[in-house]
């Protein structure tokens, strides 16, 4: 199943790559001016004396981005068949800067650009044009996607069907083969959850150099996961499931449990506090240049989390009401839509992955590390569950803090992109059941048949953003 997985995510991410306008994935320009930021050693965004937020570039970089600005909102607009062409013979020219607004990602951590600023370095040493450079970042970055899933694939003892096909899902892949700030948390919240499975459910006793290997990891995605992307934060809590024999006592298992979570807190605290004093409301942002910045009138973050910490049980209704009101729009976000507008599968092909990832997640697995219980206890079950509500509600606070006026009944910005981490643990704890004895199920649940579905649905998907860019 690995092998597959590879295959063809490395076959339908490299076309995704070449068909894919550039800056056409969602903030996908200004992640990759914030990787140029981290790539010339500016590992903190720059807030300047008339309030504006993002760095010094290259005038190049910037430039190349400009021909492709009316795609972004536009269904309408097409590329012309030049375009992108005429833009890769742009010389880079790294001397002649100008300071280039990026406000929502000003703020990201270094860290969240690991394979971008790579693919950046190598450009630059290799005199590459920035647009080339570009297209290079968007490999890279998917290069380094595929091997942490890949990875996860091996470690993870049951569901890898479940798990290579949540990773291969249109949506997925369109943001995992992008030069976007989220591949590196996605990519090490796969690995992170399997890891966890790994020690939560394997029977056999590891050996100490493959216990240290699996835990370095836990500490290392974990520490990744909350530099890049606070409100997941709770899915370190998944060590307390962990079995204490794998700690050899509580004792132990309180002491890791501990050191993990201090540091967790501290990275947490750490680029918190750095990045605070760069945020600049909407009314204060220098006007000249607000216009086109990811910011909303009347959004105060602070006084948003005041609001929610008073008013917890006010916040809870507001977050539930708008959870259930846009779980439809997020799941089909999740799994089928691409661009910037409303580029979205058809709904019965979105329809169709559901049900079949549906089925896959409640089937039972015909290697089972418990034949009574099943490869989670119920514990494990409920622990998986309590953990991504934990994840679900952190997260809609964060977006409520970011987007929304204090004590607006509405949140905005509930993405699906941003449940990629959240929905494998919902699967991963789902009861299972025995679906071979009907025939209709037995069929539905085999994994050619989830599998040939999705290479169709990928088909479709590279006519689509054909359809949708070119023609």
């Amino acid at each position: 199943m690995a092998r597959f997985f590879l295959a063809s995510a490395l076959l339908f991410g490299s076309v995704f790559i070449v068909i894919v306008p550039p800056f056409q994935v969602a903030d996908e320009i200004n992640h990759f001016f914030r990787a140029w930021q981290v790539s010339d050693g500016v590992f903190v965004g720059i807030r300047t004396l008339d309030n504006r937020l993002g760095g010094d570039l290259p005038i190049s970089v910037v430039k190349i981005t400009e021909p492709f600005d009316s795609l972004r909102f536009d269904s309408h607009n097409k590329i012309k068949s030049n375009t992108i062409f005429n833009n890769l013979s742009v010389p880079l020219d790294a001397q002649s800067r100008q300071f280039k607004d990026f406000s929502n990602t000003a703020i990201y951590a270094p860290t969240a650009y690991l394979p971008q600023v790579v693919a950046i370095g190598i450009g630059k040493s290799l005199n590459l044009g920035p647009l080339s450079i570009f297209y290079f970042s968007r490999f890279l970055t998917l290069i380094f996607w595929l091997s942490m899933v890949y990875a996860a694939l091996k470690i993870i003892p049951f569901k890898r069907d479940l798990l290579a096909a949540l990773a291969l899902l249109p949506s997925s892949l369109f943001i995992n083969a992008s030069a976007s700030g989220d591949v590196v948390t996605n990519a090490c919240s796969f690995l992170l959850i399997a890891l966890f499975v790994k020690l939560i459910v394997e029977k056999k006793q590891l050996t100490h150099r493959q216990t240290f290997a699996y835990f370095t990891g836990i500490f290392a995605t974990t520490l990744l996961i909350s530099l890049n992307k606070l409100a997941y934060f709770p899915i370190i809590f998944l060590i307390f499931l962990i079995p204490k024999e794998r700690f050899k006592g509580w004792k132990n298992k309180a002491i890791v449990a501990t050191i993990l979570i201090i540091l967790n807190l501290s990275a947490l605290a750490f680029w918190s506090t750095t990045v605070k004093p760069l945020y600049i409301k909407y009314e204060d942002y220098n006007a000249a240049f607000v216009r086109g910045q990811e910011l909303k009138e009347g959004v105060e973050p602070s006084l948003q989390m005041a609001f929610i910490l008073h008013n917890p049980l006010t916040f809870s209704k507001i977050a539930i009401l708008n959870l259930t009101k846009s779980f439809p729009r997020t799941v089909s976000h999740y799994v089928g839509k691409f661009g910037w507008e409303e580029n979205y599968l058809p709904m019965h092909l979105i329809f169709i992955l559901v049900l079949l990832v549906l089925i896959q997640a409640i089937n039972k697995d015909t290697v089972m590390v418990d034949s009574k219980k099943g490869p989670l206890s119920i514990n494990a079950k409920f622990g998986f569950w309590s953990v991504g509500t934990l994840m679900t509600f952190s997260f809609t606070a964060t977006m409520y803090a970011i987007w929304n006026p204090v004590g607006s009944s509405g949140i905005a910005n509930l993405m699906g992109k941003y449940f990629v981490p959240i929905y494998p643990l919902f699967f991963l704890g789902m009861p299972h059941f025995d679906l071979s004895k009907n025939r209709i199920s037995r069929f539905l649940a085999q994994p050619k048949v989830l599998f040939g579905a999705l290479w169709w649905v990928l088909i479709w998907s590279i006519f689509q953003v054909l359809a949708r860019y070119y023609f």
